[in-house]
């Protein structure tokens, strides 16, 4: 996989050519009626390119212990942001000064439809407004985060299995959803998939068909 410019992690050619050449090659009877349908392969692709880049980053990220203490730097961070937003709207902590209010023009900057509202930095209301505005996505990562620190301390450090990261699952929703019922047959497409797709994330691609039973029994 090459990274782009937005650091989103796609297929290169080679990638997508062995993708194509399995829906080509295949005789599946589920693959062979829809082999002239290219619109819904590219979408599978498309679909599956997504799980292998979120899959890649993952995998990408420093160690566990690194992301335990990034997690917990960004919950303290953005908890103190929720508290202070908080203060911001029960008027604790004052952001503005009332001598550089702007003049009310025909619409009042009060009015939240207003356009000129977020222009007028030196505006309580706009303050507020953005204040309100930050509680709920600031609850919700701080929700975010500490589910997750829960999830990953009641895990504890055991020995990941074979699809702990959902991978293989999430190529088969997608392959359910564009292509037809994954099956976990040695010499079969989903198979064949899910060769290229280890491959192209950089894990053991060789002989995945114990992993993809497990998968699709879970």
């Amino acid at each position: 996989m090459e990274k782009d410019k937005t650091g989103f992690w796609r297929f290169d050619e080679g990638e997508k050519e062995c993708l194509h050449r399995v829906f080509i090659e295949c005789t599946h009877n589920v693959l062979k009626a829809r082999r002239k349908d290219k619109k819904e392969i590219e979408q599978f692709i498309g679909a599956l390119e997504n799980v292998c880049s979120a899959i890649k980053s993952c995998l990408n990220n420093p160690g566990s212990d690194t992301v335990k203490d990034h997690r917990n730097e960004a919950l303290k961070v953005f908890k103190e942001a929720l508290l202070f937003t908080e203060k911001i709207r029960s008027g604790k902590k004052h952001l503005w000064d009332l001598s550089g209010m702007p003049l009310l023009g025909d619409h009042s900057p009060y009015d939240r439809e207003n356009p000129r509202l977020y222009r007028d930095e030196n505006n309580p209301i706009t303050y507020l407004v953005v204040a309100n505005a930050l509680k709920q996505p600031l609850k919700a990562i701080v929700a975010l985060l500490e589910n997750d620190l829960n999830v990953r301390h009641r895990e504890g450090r055991g020995r990941l299995q074979a699809d702990s990261r959902n991978f293989i699952k999430n190529i088969a929703r997608v392959y359910r959803r564009h292509i037809g019922k994954p099956t976990d047959y040695r010499y079969g497409p989903f198979q064949a998939v899910v060769s290229v797709a280890l491959e192209a994330v950089g894990l053991p691609s060789k002989a995945p068909d114990r992993a993809v039973k497990a998968a699709l029994k879970g």
